[in-house]
């Protein structure tokens, strides 16, 4: 059976920032590429700044200008060598605080791949033609909120729970998402955490069976224009 090489599955050129920058740059870098992730480099390594470490770092007042990446808590990204094959990438994630896995060869980092990316090249013909979204990933019960809901409600359920997305409602009907391209948007240009969240919400909601197979998962995300994986 043949297992591609991390190499050959990966993003090669990956956006970095040093953590000498402050949140505001690693902010706007993220809006510049369209991540919603963005790996840090320095001398502890490399780490990697998500949603999670944005809100907490915002929901503390801080201020993004002058908060610098060095001074925050940001999870260790797992470091593989590029020649491993994906199923040494899947082991490796299972311990990983993050869905993320850096290649390096020579100590240096030559590509980036998500856990998105090595599900949908382990044995395609078998798992994308027979396995369904809930044999491969952990379906999270999403948290939700009414549309009229402000910025820093909707931030502070996503800090509680722990999540990176939440679901908005109205009428007790589901009517939209706000994901962790949202997220940083908000967070980078919004000062006033008190306005709406409306502004920020995408719609309309796209949803799929969690019996559906992987192959029709990535068929119909094409379909629709939709990411797998924001690298």
């Amino acid at each position: 059976m043949f297992f591609p090489k991390l190499r050959q599955i990966a993003t090669q050129h990956v956006i970095t920032i040093d953590d000498q920058a402050s949140v505001k740059n690693a902010l706007d870098k993220m809006s510049a590429h369209h991540l919603r992730d963005l790996i840090v480099t320095g001398d502890a390594g490399l780490r990697i700044i998500t949603a999670r470490e944005l809100i907490d770092v915002r929901l503390q007042g801080h201020d993004l200008h002058n908060t610098r990446l060095n001074s925050i808590a940001l999870p260790q990204v797992t470091q593989l060598g590029a020649h491993e094959s994906v199923v040494d990438g899947l082991v490796a994630l299972k311990e990983a605080n993050v869905d993320y896995l850096c290649l390096m060869e020579a100590n240096h980092l030559v590509g980036i791949v998500s856990y998105t990316d090595l599900i949908t090249h382990l044995d395609p013909k078998y798992i994308a033609e027979s396995k369904q979204l809930t044999d491969l990933i952990h379906l999270a019960h999403f948290v939700q909120i009414e549309q009229d809901a402000s910025l820093k409600e909707a931030l502070s359920l996503l800090k509680q729970s722990r999540q990176n997305c939440i679901l908005i409602t109205h009428n007790q009907q589901h009517v939209g998402i706000v994901t962790q391209s949202n997220i940083t948007e908000a967070l980078r240009t919004v000062t006033d955490l008190n306005q709406p969240i409306t502004p920020f919400v995408s719609q309309p909601l796209i949803t799929v069976a969690p019996t559906l197979t992987l192959q029709h998962a990535l068929a119909f995300s094409r379909q629709h224009h939709k990411k797998t994986s924001d690298y």
